[in-house]
């Protein structure tokens, strides 16, 4: 009974995998339910082997999840430092230093 479930869990685990290298971030939340749930029928069921293979695949995923969320995260500091520039530009002056030039809003923006 506890393979059965073990090899439940690493289909799921194999599926979360292909969500994250996929982008799917929707579908993590079912994928968590369901693992809850196995996790559970394993702790139950299974013995120390099964628990050790389940720890090293759960800090596998875990590595997976945090890669991922860090990437989310990157991508939203860039987001938002594109979003802060909009408008603005640095230049330096014949002096050498640095100064900003900013856009009114209704100024024109040409593009290339």
């Amino acid at each position: 009974m506890a393979d059965k479930h073990l090899q439940a869990l690493f289909h799921l685990l194999d599926r979360e995998t292909l969500a994250l290298r996929g982008g799917d971030l929707g579908s993590l939340t079912s994928l968590a339910e369901e693992k809850t749930r196995l996790v559970a029928q394993l702790t139950e069921t299974g013995g120390p082997d099964a628990l050790l293979r389940l720890k090293e695949a759960a800090q596998r995923s875990h590595r997976q999840l945090a890669a991922a969320l860090q990437g989310v995260q990157r991508a939203q500091s860039r987001m938002n430092q594109m979003r802060k520039m909009r408008g603005r530009l640095e230049t330096y002056d014949r002096l050498g230093r640095r100064t900003a030039v900013y856009r009114g809003p209704d100024s024109l923006e040409h593009h290339a």
